[in-house]
């Protein structure tokens, strides 16, 4: 996971292919079952299959990960869910699992995680909530800001908030801003507020 995780913001397909070739080799020196099932995600995100085996592939990682109590393949593996939903625009089943790795985000003990708040801002605003989309990419905006990270990740981002802010208005926009802003990772996780 220390291998490839790193550059899944990248989205370096050469990179991601080099670490997922390694982290395989790993676990078949060791034999572990964590790294494996570390090396089955590396590979997920390294050579994705059609957006249905990867739904697919990825809910099996994802069970796997959750009877070894492996947190940290459970946060990867809702990652690549997530994006196999994505891409058949399926945005109800992509927000279940973008919360599903941010549960496994928070239980590994973090506080923040901006690129699934950013998602999730995305995400609601193709399902048209521009009041939760603006909550969200605040979020995100702040926790990245707190990190020292470029924001946005996503380039669709601007556009998604200068439509927001069109079609609620000043006032709204900027109190929707202001409450994203304090969002925190526990207070999205459970809550309901996807």
């Amino acid at each position: 996971a220390g291998l490839v995780a790193p550059a899944f913001p990248a989205q370096d397909r050469d990179l991601l292919t080099e670490l997922a070739r390694h982290a395989t080799a790993i676990a078949g020196r060791t034999g572990d079952a964590n790294s494996a099932l570390l090396a089955r995600v590396a590979t997920l995100w390294a050579d994705p299959p059609d957006p249905d085996e990867e739904l697919a592939a990825a809910g099996a990682v994802h069970a796997e990960a959750l009877r070894l109590g492996n947190r940290w393949a459970g946060w990867m593996a809702a990652g690549s869910a997530v994006r196999a939903c994505l891409d058949t625009d399926d945005l109800d089943t992509a927000l279940e699992w973008s919360e599903r790795g941010m549960e496994h985000y928070l239980a590994l003990g973090a506080r923040d995680i901006p690129h699934f708040m950013e998602l999730h801002g995305v995400l609601h605003a193709r399902r048209g909530d521009d009041l939760a989309a603006v909550r969200f990419l605040a979020a995100a905006r702040e926790q990245n800001r707190r990190a020292a990270m470029h924001w946005p990740t996503r380039p669709e981002t601007p556009a998604i908030l200068e439509e927001a802010a069109r079609r609620l208005g000043a006032a709204a926009y900027e109190q929707a801003w202001r409450a994203g802003r304090a969002l925190r990772l526990a207070d999205v996780v459970g809550s309901g507020a996807r």
